[in-house]
């Protein structure tokens, strides 16, 4: 069956483009620290609370950075390398994580390692849903991911959420929380260089087939 083009077109390839190039044009972590009010000084000699030297995943104030309840609820270590990735793309914002928990000896089942993000370009949800699939596809994860919408959120910002494609009832019964972990781990390197790079290639195809199109 052959699935016909949507008549506006030309407007989604235009908001693809655009919104690849937007994240493209947003400042790496080299250049604008990621942590929005962050003041810690960094450990070089001009001791500046806006150089970015320090600036990483290993950062030991960033669980707390990146948290709305520093001292309650800082980002657990195992999410914090992808909470922090997602950070640095700019257009997005994580609002929500956890990186995944045992069942209780009660019984009952696991918490499925989950991030929840705010966005308001599909294109950058696509986007990171089509980095993970790629990442599973190239079998650089032990499980599938995917986005899904979050069907509730405060103040009609739309809310997605990151996650394995399985339930928690399915992580249990598998027992497959430490894989799940694997890819959470896996998914968190270096995200922010492999993200860009993913867009700029999207990008680049996107272009390539336009000029064909239009040969």
């Amino acid at each position: 069956m052959k699935i016909p083009s949507p008549e506006n077109r030309d407007e989604h390839i235009a908001q693809l483009r655009d919104g690849l190039t937007q994240l493209l044009e947003q400042p790496t972590a080299a250049q604008v620290r990621p942590c929005a009010g962050c003041s810690v000084r960094c450990a070089c000699p001009a001791a500046s609370i806006e150089c970015c030297c320090g600036c990483t995943t290993t950062c030991r104030d960033a669980g707390a950075q990146l948290s709305s309840e520093a001292d309650r609820y800082p980002i657990e270590h195992r999410v914090l390398p992808l909470v922090y990735g997602l950070a640095t793309m700019r257009v997005v914002m994580p609002c929500w994580s956890c990186q995944g928990h045992p069942a209780t000896r009660d019984g009952g089942c696991v918490k499925a390692p989950q991030i929840w993000f705010y966005s308001l370009s599909l294109v950058h949800v696509h986007l990171i849903g089509q980095f993970v699939a790629d990442a599973h596809a190239g079998r650089e994860l032990r499980h599938e991911w995917h986005v899904r919408t979050n069907p509730y959120s405060e103040r009609n910002v739309p809310i997605f959420i990151l996650e394995p494609r399985m339930s928690a009832e399915e992580i249990t019964q598998r027992d497959c929380l430490n894989d799940i972990q694997h890819d959470l781990h896996h998914l968190g390197k270096d995200f922010e260089q492999r993200i860009r790079a993913f867009a700029a290639r999207e990008l680049t195809k996107l272009e390539s087939e336009t000029r064909r199109e239009c040969a």
